[in-house]
């Protein structure tokens, strides 16, 4: 039997047709085989790791932030950019799925490189932002030049970072393609993210960020 229709239509057409053998086996035992029923089962997969990887990924993310930032608060700050950004790719990856193929993967790769980018973009203008802050300025003070020289550098390596993964979209394979979109996307949006809303963050919670400071130098005082 040859499905027709493209990769999508055909994927839902064998998720059908493998749920009526699934419900109604018969006396024979029928398996799915053929490049639509192999994609579909790839996807879910997929689908799959992801959710495991993040509920392994997330909790010693956060502990390793802890531990680096020294400061509940802090640590939440990276946590915050990566799920903006996460949560403004896949919403830019819904609307290039109208017009070209998107593999299951760039979910993997958005999640893991967003949350990546976040902690080090959020590292460079909080750990700025305390030294500033150390020397007697002000939150305000101490959040402009924390924007203007992290933030400079957090945008740098945002272009860095997304010319390179441009290179994947010069190949031919969707498959390649579709992960060079959605490196540029959670890479764009992060950077933009940590200058927007860590700033914003700090200005707000800025006399107070230290204030859960987990650190031996505070518990010894």
């Amino acid at each position: 039997m040859q499905l027709i229709g493209g990769e999508s239509a055909a994927q839902e057409t064998a998720a059908r047709i493998i749920d009526d053998l699934e419900q109604d086996p018969g006396p024979l035992r029928v398996s799915a085989t053929g490049p639509a029923a192999v994609g579909l089962a790839v996807d879910e997969q997929a689908e799959s790791d992801l959710v495991s990887a993040e509920m392994v990924t997330l909790p010693i993310t956060l502990l390793v932030l802890l531990l680096v930032f020294g400061s509940a608060i802090a640590a939440a700050l990276p946590l915050l950019v990566g799920a903006g950004a996460v949560v403004g790719t896949l919403a830019v990856l819904g609307l290039l799925t109208e017009v070209t193929t998107m593999s299951t993967y760039v979910l993997n790769l958005t999640t893991a490189l967003g949350f990546g980018l976040a902690v080090d973009y959020s590292l460079f203008l909080v750990t700025r932002f305390r030294e500033e802050r150390r020397t007697g300025r002000s939150v305000e003070a101490s959040v402009v030049i924390a924007v203007r020289t992290a933030g400079r550098t957090v945008m740098f390596s945002a272009v860095t970072v997304a010319l390179s993964l441009s290179a994947l979209l010069l190949f031919p394979m969707p498959f390649l393609r579709s992960l060079g979109y959605a490196g540029i996307a959670v890479t764009a949006l992060a950077a933009l993210a940590a200058v927007i809303l860590v700033p914003a963050m700090l200005a707000l919670v800025g006399h107070r960020l230290d204030r859960a400071d987990l650190s031996p130098r505070s518990a010894g005082g």
